[in-house]
């Protein structure tokens, strides 16, 4: 017998919301500080999702807002300090709850994930124009993933971290 196969996208995936940044630099000096202490930048992005749906001729349409995918919000805040050869970075990332099953309870153990912050914090130092040292730790204050009825891991590992605390030391050398 022979079989004929062919494929074709017969999908619709409907995406509407929010993206906002903001960046804020300022030199400690405009503050009241001394001239040669550096400057601080601030930088927050938030992404609000409105709306997030799947349809197709077949399966009729799929709400995917407010599953664990798709939350309603997430959010990115960054907080650099540079004086000279030293700049200090904190970053924390915000990811809204969503349930892992939308046609099932929120209710239910391991179907709705919480919200989650995560913080990661480094220092870098450059001793020459060609020698840089990183050194940091991220999620540092160990915050471990939701219990979620998902798969063998029982969380969402492309979501949440399922690594723990971890620091880092590494060297750039400019040739």
């Amino acid at each position: 017998k022979n079989f004929n196969i062919s494929d074709w996208n017969d999908g619709t995936y409907n995406v509407r919301g929010v993206d906002a940044e903001l960046v804020y630099i300022q030199r400690m000096e405009h503050l009241g500080f001394p001239e040669n202490w550096g400057s601080f930048r601030l930088r927050v992005l938030h992404s609000y999702n409105q709306r997030s749906d799947l349809s197709s001729r077949f399966s009729g349409g799929e709400r995917f807002r407010g599953n664990i995918s798709q939350p309603f919000n997430r959010l990115l805040l960054g907080l650099t300090y540079e004086n000279g050869p030293l700049n200090f970075n904190w970053v924390s990332s915000y990811r809204g709850g969503g349930s892992v099953n939308l046609g099932l309870s929120k209710e239910l153990d391991g179907n709705h994930a919480p919200n989650v912050f995560y913080h990661n914090v480094s220092v870098n130092y450059q001793f020459t124009p060609w020698l840089n040292l990183l050194v940091g730790a991220d999620n540092i204050f160990n915050k471990q993933p939701p219990f979620l009825a998902y798969n063998p891991s029982n969380t969402f590992p492309e979501y949440y971290d399922v690594v723990g605390r971890r620091f880092f030391l590494g060297f750039k050398v400019n040739i």
